[in-house]
């Protein structure tokens, strides 16, 4: 189970292993010994989330490039097409009207990519980059907007772990731990859950099959359905 919010904090640089390294992976008892390193996307800042889309075959990939709570305008996404490692800067903080500080989760919507940016949710076309709107959850008090997520009511979802950064690190926790839902027709925001079970909620993901949802939650060692 892969879920969008891959919180990746400290991932700056990476080591590209030999070119004939392998690792078995054991999943529930079984292992398959022909598992083995496809490709390395280098040259990344702090890297967070990764969406796929599979109408364009591209990944998306939010890089917050600094303090994940900074508002400094300097946060970007790239985007890499699916079977190769080139990377183009996709969206950027402070080019072409764009307002990004530290981008996490991601979601698509048709043309649509919603990102989650400390305390607000930033929309993008999704094949030109374009900004298209900012959906403000500053009034309702949203602290650390984590992971985004298409809910079985066309609604966007969005997990607010309720941490803080500071320039040196140093994590708090102020906030509440909730989960916004977002009404596209008329963008108004609601808080769709709440309350210390949540436990920091941080990746989030839409179980079709189970008629869920699924919380991997930054403050608990188990995840959750809701």
């Amino acid at each position: 189970l892969v879920l969008g919010g891959l919180l990746l904090l400290g991932c700056q640089t990476r080591k590209e292993a030999p070119a004939d390294s392998t690792k078995s992976v054991s999943v529930a008892g079984a292992v398959d010994s022909g598992s083995h390193r496809l490709r390395v996307i280098t040259q990344l800042k702090t890297p967070e989330s990764v969406k796929y889309d599979s109408d364009l075959d591209v990944f998306f990939v939010s890089n917050i490039n600094g303090v994940p709570s900074a508002h400094d305008g300097n946060g970007y996404i790239v985007r890499i097409p699916a079977e190769s490692t080139t990377v183009t800067t996709f969206i950027e903080g402070g080019k072409n009207g764009v307002k990004l500080d530290a981008p996490k989760g991601m979601a698509i919507n048709g043309d649509q990519l919603y990102v989650a940016d400390i305390d607000v949710v930033r929309v993008f076309d999704k094949r030109t980059g374009r900004p298209l709107k900012t959906i403000d959850l500053k009034p309702l008090k949203a602290t650390f907007l984590n992971d985004v997520v298409v809910g079985p009511d066309s609604a966007i979802y969005v997990t607010d772990t309720g941490i803080h950064f500071d320039a040196k690190g140093t994590m708090t926790h102020p906030g509440v731990n909730r989960i916004f839902k977002i009404t596209l027709k008329d963008d108004k925001v609601t808080e769709a859950a709440t309350g210390d079970p949540l436990e920091n909620p941080n990746g989030i993901a839409w179980d079709a099959a189970n008629n869920r949802f699924v919380l991997a939650p930054f403050g608990g060692k188990d995840v959750q359905t809701w």
